[in-house]
């Protein structure tokens, strides 16, 4: 729908100002169908430049949020060569370890 104050459907033919008003209205000082006119598209304007606004702020974050994933994911991978290189080089050097984890804090199983 054509909102945009130049729109001749809603702003002239299906205006509530021009079919309700009053009768006491007998002059252009009188009328206030230009001043709300104006009022509507300011906030018109307004509103499509928050949403511009939110959008290229939304999107700016959402960019920044890929781009650290992304570095995560590389990073990950990269740890991820580096173990298996540890592991495979274990297996060649027939190492052996020992799960700390596992034994008693006296030195007994």
């Amino acid at each position: 729908m054509n909102i945009h104050h130049a729109s001749k459907e809603i702003f002239e033919d299906g205006n509530q100002f021009v079919t309700h008003k009053s009768a006491l209205i007998n002059s252009e000082e009188d009328d206030l169908d230009n001043l709300n006119l104006d009022i509507q598209q300011d906030l018109l304007d307004a509103g499509n430049h928050y949403l511009k606004t939110y959008s290229h702020t939304k999107n700016k974050h959402k960019r920044g949020k890929k781009k650290n994933k992304k570095e995560v994911e590389t990073l990950l991978k990269e740890i991820e060569d580096l173990v298996n290189i540890l592991s495979t080089d274990a297996l060649i050097a027939d190492i052996h370890y020992i799960d700390l984890e596992d034994l008693n804090v006296n030195g007994t199983e």
